[in-house]
C-alpha cells in the first residue's frame, strides 16, 4: 500500500529481478504513461513492481514486450522482388538454380554455429558481451546466402537445435530435454542462452542485410513445434508452459531481426497434423500436440505480451 513503483527490465523468458529498475520513483495511478529508455538499454520488455524491504520484487501487472524495434533499425527498405512462389528445400546451390526455384530454406543448427570460446571463431561484441561463432560455418552460410540471392531467389534460415556432440554448449539444451529426438527447443529460461540466440540472429541480420554478402533476413524458429517429442524437444510439458517459452523465444529472434532491418520476417514452423496431436496413436499430452490447439495458445501468449508479427511455415 502506497509503495512507489519502478519499471523493470525483463527478456522474455527471464523472470523479473530485483536491481534491474530502468525507471524508478513512479507514482501508483490509473492510467500511468511511462517512457522507457528502450533504445540505450537493449531492453525487450518491461514490468512494473516495487521491492519489499526484505528485497523480495513484487510485480504488478503483466509483463510489456517492445512490439517495434524496427523502429531502431539500421536497414529500411522492402525486401528483393522474387519472380515466383516456386520454393523448396534444397542442399546445393546449384540444383536450386536448375530448378528455377524462388525461394529456399538453408538449415542453420545453433549447436554448431554458436561457440563457448574464440578458437576458429568470428567474434561479435553485443550489450557488453562478446560471443563467437564458427568461422568455417559461417564461412560456408556466407557462400550458400549470397549464391541464392544474387541467383534471384529469397533466403529463409531455419535456426535448428541439432543434437548435442562432444565440445558444444549445454547451455542451449532445456534440462528435461531427451537425447533420442531429431531437434530441441532452445532454454529461453536461460539468460546464456537467450543472449546467443538473440547476439547470433543479429550478427547474420548484420551481415545478409548491408548489402554485401547476399540478402536473408527471413528466419523459421524450429521445426514442426508441435511436436516436443521428436521435433522440438524441451521435455514433458503442460501445452501452456510449452507455447510460453517459444513464444519467448520467436520474440527474441523478431527483435534481433527487426531491430536491425525493418523488413525482417519470423516463421513458426508446424506439421500438418492440424487437428490431432500425433501421427501415431499413443500420443502423449506433454509432448504431442495438434497444430491448431498450439496456434491458439500461442496467439494467445503473444497477444499477451504485445502483438509481432510472425508467418507460418508448415513443413
Amino acid at each position: 500500500g502506497g509503495e512507489k513503483l519502478s519499471l523493470y527490465r525483463v527478456a522474455p523468458g527471464e523472470t523479473p529481478s530485483a536491481g534491474s529498475a530502468d525507471v524508478t520513483g513512479i507514482t501508483p495511478r490509473s492510467g500511468i504513461s511511462i517512457q522507457a529508455p528502450v533504445k540505450d538499454t537493449g531492453a525487450l520488455g518491461y514490468v512494473l513492481g516495487y521491492e519489499k524491504e526484505n528485497g523480495e520484487l513484487v510485480t504488478v501487472g503483466d509483463t510489456a514486450y517492445v512490439v517495434n524495434p524496427d523502429v531502431f533499425s539500421q536497414y529500411k527498405y522492402e525486401q528483393p522482388e522474387v519472380k515466383s512462389k516456386k520454393g523448396l528445400d534444397i542442399t546445393m546451390p546449384a540444383d536450386a538454380q536448375l530448378l528455377g526455384v524462388s525461394h529456399t530454406v538453408v538449415k542453420v543448427l545453433l549447436n554448431e554455429f554458436i561457440k563457448e570460446g574464440p578458437d576458429d571463431a568470428a567474434a561479435y561484441k553485443y550489450g557488453g558481451v562478446t560471443y563467437y561463432f564458427d568461422k568455417n560455418r559461417c564461412a560456408v552460410l556466407d557462400y550458400c546466402v549470397k549464391t541464392y540471392s544474387d541467383a534471384g531467389m529469397r533466403v529463409y534460415i531455419q535456426l535448428l537445435l541439432g543434437p548435442r556432440e562432444d565440445g558444444q554448449p549445454e547451455f542451449l539444451y532445456c534440462p528435461g530435454a531427451d537425447g533420442s529426438a531429431e531437434y530441441y527447443a532452445v532454454d529461453v529460461s536461460s539468460a546464456e542462452a537467450r543472449g546467443s540466440l538473440f547476439a547470433f540472429v543479429r550478427f547474420l541480420c548484420e551481415k545478409y542485410t548491408s548489402g554485401k554478402n547476399g540478402f536473408c533476413c527471413n528466419f523459421i524458429l524450429g521445426s514442426e513445434i508441435n511436436s516436443n517429442r521428436y521435433k522440438n524437444n524441451a521435455g514433458p510439458a503442460s501445452l501452456s508452459s510449452y507455447t510460453d517459452a517459444y513464444a519467448a523465444a520467436l520474440r527474441t529472434v523478431d527483435f534481433a531481426a527487426r531491430s536491425v532491418y525493418s523488413g525482417a520476417r519470423v516463421f513458426v514452423s508446424v506439421a500438418n497434423n492440424f487437428n490431432k496431436p500425433s501421427y501415431d496413436n499413443n500420443a502423449d499430452p506433454t509432448l504431442d500436440y495438434s497444430v491448431m490447439d498450439l496456434l491458439s495458445h500461442l496467439s494467445k501468449h503473444i497477444s499477451a505480451g504485445g502483438d509481432i508479427p510472425w508467418c507460418l511455415s508448415v513443413d
